[in-house]
């Protein structure tokens, strides 16, 4: 390999490890960060099986959807919660619930927010993207709830970087919008489908 080529696999490198570290920092929206353990489509995740048999729930329905983050100057907390209610309805937002069959029957509450978010600067990503400079964030958490009773089926949270491929997707512009609104797509996918697993879709 020549030179040009080593420097460019080496930032690759760098910038995979550093997309790989996007670890939950705890928030304070959960109350238990601590049972955490790795899900299978988001970074962290808890549920309490016997109780979710048994509910035999059949709805998982939509309660408050926050942003506990600042408007950037680019991207407003309206606009980050309907990008996460449209993943979790996979582009349907017409639709009120999850369901799993019937339309009547017990139903579980989800009620999400954003945590964090930043679009980064654009900038530092293109001077020293490779060191984690300017990088993207979000970070969402959540939690799923009996409607009636109010106790703790499930808990969640996911916590992502971007690096605009260390500043080259910013050599069109700023690509921190985009790749916040990608980030919270990304995570809503998970979430729906690490319900859609979990109670049994």
């Amino acid at each position: 390999m020549d030179r040009i080529t080593l420097m460019t696999v080496g930032v690759s490198l760098v910038a995979l490890f550093l997309s790989a570290c996007a670890t939950v920092k705890p928030r304070g929206y959960l109350e238990n960060y601590d049972q955490l353990k790795s899900g299978r489509y988001i970074e962290r995740f808890w549920s309490d099986p016997d109780k979710i048999a048994q509910g035999q729930y059949k709805r998982i329905v939509i309660g408050q959807i926050e942003a506990r983050v600042a408007d950037s100057v680019i991207i407003t907390r309206e606009e980050t919660c309907n990008w996460l209610r449209s993943a979790i309805f996979r582009g349907d937002i017409s639709i009120k619930h999850v369901a799993f069959g019937a339309e009547t029957g017990k139903k579980a509450r989800l009620d999400l927010a954003i945590t964090e978010m930043t679009p980064g600067s654009a900038f530092a990503r293109m001077v020293a993207g490779e060191l984690g400079a300017g990088h993207a964030w979000v970070q969402i958490e959540g939690r799923v709830t009996d409607e009636e009773s109010g106790v703790l089926l499930v808990s969640f949270a996911d916590r992502r970087r971007g690096s605009g491929a260390v500043g080259f997707r910013d050599l069109g512009g700023d690509s921190g919008p985009a790749m916040v609104h990608e980030m919270i797509t990304a995570i809503g996918f998970g979430i729906r489908s690490e319900l859609d697993h979990t109670f049994g879709l």
